[in-house]
């Protein structure tokens, strides 16, 4: 019989081709295997770590709602004292409640004085700085209060202190009422003999690129010249903090009056205590040591 080498052949390479797919699905089958094997290990381990990050996640939400009862009793408890801390402690002062530059609605803080038992809160406020309508106007008032500086800023200088001189003594004169005619500073009509406090609400600081501090270097001179206490206060959301400059100035603060401990820091820093209050980096703790005298 003569062998067919065509088929002969034809055999071999069936043969080689059935061992190669028989290998092919071998390493297929075990790659399977162990891509299985893997996806296993990292669902466990997922699962694991779900199951840990549920254990924190638990154990932070307990936490949280610890803190959020016991700031809930705090609360409640500040609200149940609150009236009793601040009611008449300030009886009988004149406050000025001056704002520089500044637009924000602090009639919380009118509120707070005012229960405190104070005679009057002035409010004056400057909404920029000083000018004339006209050179002529400039040399009649420099020629009424004898400022002989031809400066701008020497000007201006010279300007508000009679402004803060006269605000601080009860002595308005033809000058107040030009400036508040020109939209320059506001004033009400309260009739008082004379100021026992300062509070200063300052926003000149909110353009970095132009700082204008003569109204507040004017205003600290002319209250110590007369021996009047003064102290800053802002919100916490204000952008430009102005604490800095006075707390260099050994002037007392309190940087979070938008809430109950700022207003009873504000309390107790017009009561006699000094320092920086509040919640910002500035403040060296939230309230004044010691508890306001019990009457």
């Amino acid at each position: 019989m003569v062998i067919n080498m065509k088929y002969f052949i034809i055999t071999i390479i069936a043969i080689f081709l059935s061992l190669s797919v028989g290998i092919v699905i071998g390493v297929v089958m075990d790659s399977q295997q162990l891509f299985i094997n893997q996806q296993k290990q990292l669902v466990a381990q997922i699962e694991e770590e779900f199951y840990d990050f549920k254990q924190k996640n638990y154990q932070l939400t307990n936490r949280l709602e610890s803190y959020q009862r016991e700031k809930e009793k705090n609360d409640k408890f500040l609200n149940s004292i609150y009236d009793f801390l601040i009611n008449d402690r300030l009886k009988g002062l004149n406050i000025l409640l001056l704002k520089i530059y500044d637009n924000h609605n602090y009639t919380d803080v009118v509120n707070t004085l005012k229960k405190s038992g104070v005679n009057k809160v002035i409010q004056v406020t400057i909404n920029k700085e000083i000018t004339f309508d006209s050179q002529e106007t400039l040399e009649y008032f420099k020629d009424k209060y004898k400022i002989d500086v031809n400066d701008t800023q020497g000007i201006e200088e010279n300007m508000l202190l009679l402004l803060f001189k006269g605000i601080l003594g009860s002595k308005y004169t033809e000058l107040h009422y030009y400036l508040k005619d020109q939209g320059i500073i506001d004033f009400g009509h309260d009739s008082y003999e004379s100021i026992d406090y300062v509070i200063i609400i300052d926003n000149s600081f909110k353009d970095k690129s132009k700082i204008i501090d003569s109204p507040n270097k004017v205003l600290i001179n002319a209250a110590k010249a007369l021996n009047i206490p003064m102290m800053a206060i802002e919100k916490r959301d204000i952008n430009f903090s102005s604490i800095p400059f006075y707390k260099e100035r050994g002037i007392s603060s309190v940087d979070n009056v938008d809430t109950k401990f700022g207003k009873i820091a504000m309390i107790m820093v017009i009561s006699g205590k000094e320092g920086s209050y509040g919640e910002k980096k500035t403040a060296e703790q939230l309230v004044p040591n010691g508890f306001l005298v019990l009457e």
